[in-house]
């Protein structure tokens, strides 16, 4: 979730700077329509939280996994047939 925050917190200087030069460089292009771009922002960073949460979890299950057949079974070979009578 850190690594989320940490990018969005990169890329909020640069909403400003887009304000300035679509002011400057496009007057005539503004609508309502514009601010569904502050949904779909949070929608991004909901999913972004929602990914990174589901990630990290399955990456502590798999390497947990792999020390408890370590531990338990002493060698590769015998670890790939727990892991496959688990799945």
């Amino acid at each position: 979730m850190s690594a989320v925050r940490t990018a969005f917190f990169r890329f909020l200087p640069t909403v400003p700077v887009y304000f300035v030069f679509h002011a400057i460089f496009l007057p005539h292009v503004w609508s309502a329509k514009m601010l569904l771009s502050m949904y779909f922002l949070a929608t991004m960073i909901v999913l972004g939280m929602g990914l990174a949460a589901f990630f990290a979890a399955l990456e502590v299950y798999f390497r947990d996994t792999s020390s408890f057949c370590r531990s338990l079974c002493g060698s590769g070979c015998t670890c790939a047939r727990f892991v496959a009578l688990r799945i």
